[in-house]
């Protein structure tokens, strides 16, 4: 057997094309997802601390504006609102001016932090320039928080700040919860995938391996080949079929080949025994030529036992005639096996070249598939379209909401949310567009795949033709021993004319024997030409034989 060829696998080829794409696409996508989750939870973290904030602002503006409750021209301490605002994991702080005056935050005795103050930046910005400041990882008491702040005002004064913040450690640890769910959803998808590709790999390998060890089979000279296995690929299955059935055929014309070879040799055999035979009788019809020259009194007696022989010949050539017809008649049914053993390999080149057509069908629908991967990218500009256009009724409903003065703040407040959310849609549409041109990109490398695959299979339908041009060889060396073996027949035709010529001649002689005398000069010279005939005869026999020896040692590497 031939060593084991260096190379990949098919089954390790087809897991490997198929998980590389596979694993980048799940890398892209969780990376992608994590940023995309830790975005949303950044902006909503933001977006709850600025509520928040304004909601307490709102609330303890409202004393401020009209008056109420006042103590030395600021609120009165009291820290229940704040308190149960704190329940929603959000800490607040009242500020007089840029002095913690009511806050939520603690210090490790347990003691609100009240009376310190805020950091002269934030105060720069807030308190002298009137506008909310949000930060992450600002240090408050010692630890590091998620801040928003905003101006508390007594119509256009500035008496304090609102503040709202989240400890940053809750943050970091949403941020690790979103890992972890990633790497799950990442190492179950890798998973699943990986264990179809593993056994759609197997249903393409384990059949085309044992088609291909079978195939082996048959080139190392063995026909009684069998493939057992089953695949739900037709086109597969189709291939391991063609194989059975051209080894059966194989088997079957090799063994029918081997008959007729035995055949030829044993006719060859009698005709070379029968050449021999003629050869003696021709000796034996010199010798009374010779006797008759020497003495006319046993002429006859001569010519009797010259007849007699030369009727046996006659029967003997006419014998070799038939074997020869006989093994025409094989030559050509090998012939026509042969030509059966050419057209299976037809089938199997056929059966390839549809396995290439349904690889076009597939790059075909993944091109489908990347048309619908551009219909969502539309879709996606159409959801953009949708919140620009949500944008700008906030927009007008913020407006009409200033017009309605006092009464509206509350549709304000909502038609703020409605463009907040509308700005988030539009982030969340080019996010959807970006991972559709990634999944484009790979959808290309798959058909690119495709592809390869197909030139594979091109090589197959070499292989296969080389197959066919070898059995085409053994074809034309059938087609030669059936010329060889038409030569003899005439040869042997020849002869039997010849015998016939001469029994007429003998005749003849019976009936004018007083001339047998300058006969027997003539009847010498025909024997002598008879003897070169039937050792033309002999010589044909002989490479008659020959040929049956050759073609027999052809089929012999074959194995019934």
């Amino acid at each position: 057997m031939n060593s084991r060829k260096k190379g990949l696998k098919i089954k390790n080829m087809f897991i490997l094309f198929a998980l590389i794409p596979l694993f980048s696409a799940i890398i892209i996508l969780a990376v992608s997802s994590y940023n995309i989750m830790v975005k949303n939870l950044e902006e909503n973290t933001k977006e709850e601390l600025k509520l928040a904030v304004k909601s307490l602002r709102e609330y303890y503006a409202y004393e401020l504006i009209n008056s109420y409750d006042l103590k030395d021209g600021f609120l009165e301490y009291d820290t229940s609102y704040i308190d149960e605002l704190s329940d929603i994991g959000i800490d607040f702080t009242i500020f007089k001016e840029k002095v913690r005056f009511m806050t939520t935050i603690k210090d490790s005795s347990g003691k609100r932090i009240e009376g310190t103050n805020v950091s002269d930046d934030i105060w720069e910005i807030v308190g002298k320039k009137q506008q909310d400041y949000y930060a992450q990882n600002v240090s408050v008491n010692g630890i590091d928080y998620y801040v928003y702040y905003t101006p508390l005002l007594d119509n256009d004064t500035v008496k304090g700040m609102a503040f709202a913040g989240k400890p940053a450690t809750m943050i970091k640890s949403a941020k690790q919860h979103i890992v972890v769910n990633v790497l799950i959803a990442s190492l179950i998808l890798a998973f699943v995938f990986t264990i179809l590709a593993i056994v759609l790999a197997k249903l393409v390998s384990d059949p085309l391996k044992q088609a291909a060890i079978e195939i082996q089979k048959i080139s190392n000279g063995e026909t009684d080949v069998k493939v057992n296995k089953k695949t739900i690929i037709v086109e597969t299955q189709d291939i391991l079929e063609a194989i059975n059935s051209l080894g059966r055929t194989l088997n079957e014309t090799i063994s029918g080949v081997k008959e007729k070879v035995f055949v030829l040799t044993e006719s060859a055999g009698k005709l070379n025994d029968s050449s021999n035979v003629a050869k003696v009788t021709i000796s034996d019809l010199d010798g009374a030529a010779n006797e008759i020259a020497n003495g006319a009194g046993i002429q006859a007696e001569e010519v009797s036992s010259s007849a007699s022989s030369l009727s046996n010949m006659l029967l003997n050539i006419e014998n070799i005639g038939m074997s020869i017809q006989a093994t025409n008649i094989q030559t050509e049914e090998m012939h026509r096996q042969s030509d059966i053993v050419i057209r299976e390999f037809d089938k199997l080149i056929d059966s390839i070249m549809n396995s290439k057509d349904e690889l076009f069908t597939i790059n075909e629908k993944m091109k489908k598939v990347y048309g619908a991967v551009e219909t969502v990218v539309k879709a996606a500009q159409q959801i953009n379209n949708i919140a620009d256009q949500t944008n700008l009724l906030s927009l007008n409903a913020s407006i009409e909401a200033a017009r309605a003065g006092e009464a509206g703040k509350g549709f304000a407040v909502v038609a703020s949310e409605i463009s907040n959310l509308s700005t988030e849609s539009n982030s969340s549409a080019e996010e959807i567009r970006t991972i559709m041109d990634t999944l484009s990109i790979e959808t290309k490398d798959a058909a690119n795949l495709i592809v390869e695959m197909s030139e594979t299979m091109s090589k197959q339908v070499e292989n296969s033709e080389q197959s066919r041009h070898a059995l085409e060889i053994l074809v034309k060396a059938i087609e030669l021993t059936n010329q060889n073996v038409n030569a003899v027949k005439e040869g042997s035709d020849k002869v039997q004319d010849l015998c016939k010529n001469l029994n007429d001649s003998i005749n003849s002689l019976s009936t004018i024997s007083e001339e047998n005398a300058a006969s027997a000069q003539e009847t010498s010279a025909g024997i002598t030409q008879m003897n070169e005939t039937v050792g033309e005869i002999n010589n044909m026999s002989d490479e008659l034989n020959n040929l049956a020896i050759n073609l027999g040692q052809l089929t012999d590497y074959f194995q019934i």
